[in-house]
């Protein structure tokens, strides 16, 4: 069974606040005290793992019993308010509202009080780190009697029980006065008479007012603020009215633990969205630059291997080609070829290449060359055969104001 942390706050911040702590399945109680309303931090360690049960003061809360039509709840939230819009001192929109059971005939008791006043108590608990569960009204607890009215007389409130079941406050000090301008009792009235003849049991704290000691019918005994708390928790139970309704409404330990966490979900969610659509451009990007490698490799492949058919692996194949005649450490023919034909080529300023095909079967490199004249084409032959190649110049030809031939290069 669970353990419970009650708490009755005062009617005033420098009132005392009284508390207990109790299980459901005992009659008595862990622990149980008095404190500053300015010391309630004291028992938030204690409250760990406790469902915390505040009970308000009366002088702060209204209670009401109004009878309406609407059955669903959310029609009641809508319509109850304006039936007590004229009973109100304030605005409606500046009032919390919150509802107990609907009776069978339409019977229905509310609580409100200002949505300021409910948002400090909230405020004050999330300050302090307390969970409160339940907010519970001080005058719902009012044990009714069906043979005297009780009268409590707590700090500077008192709370009125009638024998015909009303509950209500006022300050301590006014209730001589409205109890004084009570209707008086004829045989007709027969609630004023029931009022007026039944004994009244008033409990107090502090010293009585002698206005009570006067009175025939009342009956006086002390009463502690603990022994109060004790008698308000044997009245609660699960139809009672938890002012933590609507918008105040508790929110659950999994989604407060969801909440604190929200901010930083959804930043990673974002973070992830953007991370793969990073990743999609990126892939985007890279597969048609894939694509155009792919085109100029096949058509460098051509025109290197102009004579070989392609098949298998672009890369793969152009390697083997490359590689063919020579030994697995040594670099191919075609590229010792080409390499000793380009740095040649770059001493030659006059000389221009065309075009450069090679023979795998002959490991011949064959380049179209383009020279000024013809001595010039004779002495780019000569400077490669001087540097350790075989050389083979064909006819030149003349093509405008220059001449070009082709030379075919073979190792020595």
């Amino acid at each position: 069974m669970k353990t419970r942390l009650y708490l009755r706050l005062p009617s005033h911040k420098q009132g005392t606040l009284s508390w207990a702590i109790k299980a459901d399945d005992s009659d008595a109680y862990v622990e149980q005290g008095e404190l500053l309303s300015v010391d309630l931090v004291a028992l938030v360690e204690k409250s760990q793992k406790m469902d915390v049960v505040v009970i308000v003061p009366a002088s702060l809360v209204t209670l009401k019993q109004v009878i309406t039509p609407a059955k669903q709840l959310k029609q009641i939230q809508r319509a109850v308010p304006f039936m007590l819009e004229d009973q109100v001192a304030s605005g409606i929109d500046a009032l919390h509202f919150a509802y107990g059971k609907r009776g069978k005939h339409g019977d229905i008791e509310v609580a409100f009080c200002s949505k300021m006043q409910l948002q400090h108590w909230l405020d004050w608990f999330n300050q302090i780190e307390l969970k409160v569960k339940t907010l519970l009204v001080e005058q719902q607890l009012l044990q009714g009697t069906s043979d005297a009215t009780e009268i409590i007389l707590l700090d500077d409130m008192a709370l009125v029980s009638q024998i015909d079941g009303k509950r209500w406050s006022c300050q301590r000090d006014l209730l001589p006065l409205l109890w004084s301008e009570r209707p008086a009792t004829t045989n007709n009235d027969s609630e004023a008479n029931d009022l007026s003849q039944s004994s009244v049991r008033v409990f107090h704290d502090g010293e009585l007012e002698s206005f009570w000691h006067d009175q025939a019918e009342v009956i006086a005994q002390p009463i502690t603020p603990q022994d109060w708390l004790k008698n308000l928790i044997g009245q609660i139970d699960k139809q009672k009215i938890n002012l933590l309704q609507g918008e105040f409404a508790v929110k659950k330990e999994s989604n407060l633990q969801w909440q604190k966490f929200k901010s930083i979900g959804v930043f990673a969610c974002i973070a992830l969205v953007m991370f793969i659509g990073l990743r999609a451009s990126q892939w985007y990007t890279l597969n048609n630059e894939y694509e155009q490698l792919q085109t100029q490799g096949e058509s460098l492949f051509q025109k290197v291997f102009s004579r070989r058919a392609r098949a298998g692996d672009l890369l793969g194949q152009a390697e083997r080609l490359l590689k063919r005649g020579g030994k697995e450490d040594e670099p191919g023919e075609f590229l010792h070829l080409l390499n000793e034909t380009s740095k040649h080529l770059e001493k030659a300023q006059t000389i221009k290449p065309t075009s450069a095909t090679f023979d795998g079967k002959k490991s011949e490199l064959r380049v179209d060359i383009l020279g000024p004249d013809y001595s010039a084409l004779n002495q780019f032959k000569d400077l490669l055969q001087n540097n350790g190649l075989k050389v083979d110049m064909s006819s030149a030809s003349a093509q405008g104001d220059s001449y070009s031939s082709r030379i075919t290069i073979r190792r020595d």
